[in-house]
Parts: structure tokens; C-alpha cells; sequence
């Protein structure tokens, strides 16, 4: 026996069915956004670094910065004496458009480079060790800040460990 609901509404089942596929994809939306927005610096500094890898020139803001890795040192490690610390920069407009490369210890500007081959030592374009020898023990850190001619500036940074 049909009751009034079903003999006026006959297709009223088959809309719930679109209102849970339609929930579904709200929430979907909202995990991806949230995704985005946690993930989405890291995102773009990989994007950028795929294109700069490539010698391609990315003109999107976000990589208008550049790119800074850093090498010769591997993150926590312990050290003594002296530490090579290489700061491997890329750029959107290439090399000729970094300015400088500043090298901090613990927040204190150390050293200043103007040259390719930006290391923390002695001297532009050389990459003698950085002696360490004034920092107590414990935890320090290394920054590597480039700045570019059109006023962006990348970092990087690493740790290391005095016994």
C-alpha cells in the first residue's frame, strides 16, 4: 500500500542519494584546501627549484626569490675545529643577478660574500673551513641568506653540534 508521501514525492529517495555525493565532495574540497594551505610554501619551493633546475626563468612571484641550499655540512651533525658551510644559489634571472650572500652564526652576521661560490670561510670564490673555535659548546646554527638585485632574498639553514 502507497502511502501520500510516496505517490506525491515518487523520487525522493534518489535525491538523497546526489545531496550524499554532493557532502562527499564538500568535504573532499575542504581536506584539499586544508592540504594546500599547511603544504603550500613547500609546494612552491619545490616547483620553483624543478624550474630553475631546468634553466628555465619562472616569472610567477612565488619564485622570485632565490633558491638557496645549503651544503658542506650535514644537518646536526657534531663538529669540531672547523665546519665548511657552501651556500648553492639559483635565481629566476640566473647567477649575475645575485648581489650577496651573508653567512650567519646564531643570528650574527660572520661573513659577507659578493663572488659565485658563496662559502662561509675566507675569501670570495674559495671555500676554506670556517674555524669554530670561538662558539661554545651545545647547538648552533648556520644561516645563509642571498639577496638579489631586485631586492628578494632566499635562506637556508643548518645545525650543528659542539661537544
Amino acid at each position: 500500500m502507497l502511502t501520500v508521501r510516496q505517490s506525491v514525492f515518487p523520487n525522493l529517495r534518489r535525491g538523497q542519494g546526489l545531496v550524499e555525493y554532493a557532502l562527499i565532495l564538500v568535504l573532499v574540497a575542504i581536506v584539499v584546501i586544508i592540504a594546500a594551505a599547511l603544504l603550500g610554501e613547500q609546494i612552491q619551493s619545490i616547483y620553483c627549484g624543478i624550474v630553475m633546475s631546468l634553466d628555465g626563468e619562472a616569472d610567477v612571484p612565488a619564485c622570485q626569490a632565490p633558491h638557496v641550499t645549503c651544503a658542506g655540512l650535514a644537518d646536526g651533525a657534531s663538529a669540531s675545529g672547523s665546519i665548511n658551510v657552501e651556500a648553492v644559489v639559483q635565481d629566476n634571472k640566473g647567477e649575475a643577478s645575485i648581489d650577496r650572500v651573508q653567512f650567519f652564526v646564531d643570528g650574527m652576521l660572520r661573513q659577507t660574500e659578493f663572488l659565485p661560490r658563496y662559502c662561509m670561510g675566507t675569501g670570495d670564490t674559495t671555500c676554506d673551513p670556517f674555524s669554530i673555535a670561538s662558539l661554545g659548546s651545545g647547538s648552533h646554527t648556520v644561516t645563509a641568506v642571498a639577496y638579489d638585485t631586485d631586492g628578494y632574498s632566499g635562506q637556508c639553514s643548518v645545525s650543528f653540534n659542539i661537544p
